[in-house]
């Protein structure tokens, strides 16, 4: 096992080693999640949290530190300092870069086992050990050539509620600003999602927004007034929904345009996935959105601290929603 303290690091070791299989393997992840690290590479500079990539055999595990509430899922408060396997950053993402999920699941634990404190690993896409969940993630695939095509494969109930929304947002001015040019005004608007958030992780500065290079839409009224940010980014052939910022008072209908705005634009733009992130899962699933599991673990080093938390593991775990929506007529 070995550890690095910036991708770059971790990436010129790879490159300077012998191209063995193992090598091999750890040249094709870099290659394949180049989006990742270059996001990684940004977050260092921006949002520095104690970052720490493991490489183990031909597995990469993205490590962070924060001080995480245990206690989330059942509206309670247990704060403590822990490890994170994840990206240090608010998306469905695992931390877990391998071949395969037996090489995965092996690096993942690994690394697990040699903190002597508090490790959690979030958003895994498969069971580490236990069975605890955290947020499920919501994906829209893609299968249309347009909107239209998309609406009309609707159930009528369900089509009528996207087009009364769209009704409701006639006059709202979408349009894409620079990354350089993202305000002080846009960021209080994306602390105003994150502070009234149930599942609040870390809150990025404003300085990611303007280093990262997305695809920023910020959203007016006619008469000119900001009232949203969408954060939206294409990784290979899935796009996006990173982030977005509105005021409570702006109500439902507009977070529903949002939603809206950027699955119409996934079709627009050919995506074969839209991926929504997580949260909002009616209004998500309302819009023909799939589930995606995502998988949680609590460990501690000490053997009698991780005794009581495996003992209490189903109150970290996440209650999913559990309402059937059928969208599409077939």
């Amino acid at each position: 096992m070995r550890s690095f303290v910036s991708i770059s690091e971790l990436k010129a070791w790879v490159l300077s080693s012998e191209p063995d299989d193992m090598n091999r393997s750890l040249r094709a992840l870099l290659e394949k999640n180049a989006d990742i690290m270059e996001l990684l590479q940004v977050l260092e500079e921006t949002n520095l949290c104690g970052q720490e990539y493991f490489v183990v055999n031909d597995a990469i595990i993205v490590t962070y530190r924060m001080r995480l509430n245990l206690l989330t899922f059942m509206k309670r408060s247990l704060r403590a300092d822990a490890r994170i396997i994840g990206l240090p950053i608010s998306m469905s993402r695992s931390g877990i870069f391998a071949s395969d999920e037996a090489s995965g699941r092996k690096a993942a634990l690994e690394v697990i086992k040699r903190e002597k404190g508090l490790t959690v690993a979030l958003n895994t896409d498969y069971r580490l050990r236990g069975n605890s969940l955290t947020l499920s993630n919501f994906v829209f695939i893609n299968r249309f050539r347009d909107f239209d095509e998309y609406l009309m494969a609707m159930r009528s109930s369900y089509r009528r509620n996207v087009l009364g929304v769209i009704e409701e947002g006639n006059g709202l001015v979408f349009r894409r600003i620079e990354s350089s040019d993202f305000s002080t005004l846009h960021h209080m608007l994306y602390r105003s999602v994150v502070e009234r958030s149930e599942y609040p992780l870390e809150t990025l500065p404003i300085e990611f927004f303007r280093s990262y290079d997305s695809e920023i839409v910020e959203v007016r009224r006619t008469d000119g007034s900001l009232i949203a940010v969408l954060v939206l980014r294409g990784y290979g052939d899935t796009l996006t929904f990173m982030f977005c910022g509105f005021r409570r008072e702006e109500g439902a209908s507009l977070y529903h345009n949002l939603l809206i705005y950027v699955i119409r634009k996934g079709i627009e733009d050919g995506y074969k996935r839209i991926d929504m992130g997580q949260t909002s899962e009616a209004a998500k699933l309302r819009l023909g959105c799939t589930e995606e599991i995502k998988h949680l673990l609590v460990y501690h080093g000490n053997p009698v601290v991780n005794s009581v938390i495996r003992r209490a593991s189903g109150r970290f775990s996440y209650r999913r929603y559990k309402v059937l929506h059928r969208v599409f007529r077939t």
